[in-house]
């Protein structure tokens, strides 16, 4: 099987200030590429070429259910 790759930049537009190249390579190069600045998409090969660090995304928070609670759930 083969995997597309992205680096940024390069001559493909993704917006007017955002560009990006690819290339396909074989599974058993795939990590030999993203260790030479390769990535999986295009917007991680983006982010990088603007020095943006990746976040994982937080946890969403339990938000407090409206009106009164039961008895049960008081405890």
């Amino acid at each position: 099987m083969t995997t597309m790759l992205y680096k940024s930049p390069g001559p493909f537009k993704r917006s007017a200030t955002e560009t990006f190249d690819f290339c396909i390579v074989d599974d058993d190069a795939v990590d030999a590429s993203l260790h030479a600045g390769w990535h999986l998409t295009v917007g991680e090969a983006v982010d990088a070429a603007n020095g943006a660090v990746q976040d994982p995304e937080p946890e969403a928070k339990a938000k407090p259910k409206r009106g009164h609670t039961r008895k049960s759930e008081a405890l």
